[in-house]
C-alpha cells in the first residue's frame, strides 16, 4: 500500500525514530511566521545574546546584526552559533 501520509508527519515520525530533537509548537510557529531562526533558538535555549556570543566565540554585535535581519552571517559564524546552540547549521537558515 502506498502511503499518503502528509510529508510533515512522515518527517516528524522519522525524526522521532532517529531520536532527533523535536521542538514545541511555539518554536515552530515563530519559525513559520518568519522570525529569525537564530533568535528563536537562542531564546528557546534560554540564552542571552552575550552568553551565546561567549559560547560560540563570536562578537555580540554579529549576533545582534543577524537577529535584526541586517546580516546573514558567514558560514563559519553560523556554524559556530549552531554548534553552541546544539543545532545543525541548516537549522539557522
Amino acid at each position: 500500500m502506498i502511503s499518503t501520509m502528509d510529508p510533515d508527519i512522515r518527517a516528524y515520525d522519522e525524526a522521532i525514530a532517529a531520536n532527533e530533537e523535536t521542538f514545541p509548537d511555539h518554536v515552530a510557529k515563530r519559525l513559520i511566521n518568519g522570525e529569525v531562526p537564530l533568535k528563536v533558538f537562542r531564546e528557546y535555549r534560554g540564552l542571552a545574546g552575550a552568553d551565546l556570543a561567549s559560547r560560540a566565540g563570536v562578537q555580540l554585535d554579529q549576533i545582534m546584526a543577524i537577529e535584526a535581519g541586517n546580516s546573514q552571517g558567514s558560514p563559519e559564524i553560523m556554524n559556530s552559533l549552531a554548534t553552541a546552540l546544539g543545532l545543525e547549521s541548516d537549522d539557522l537558515t
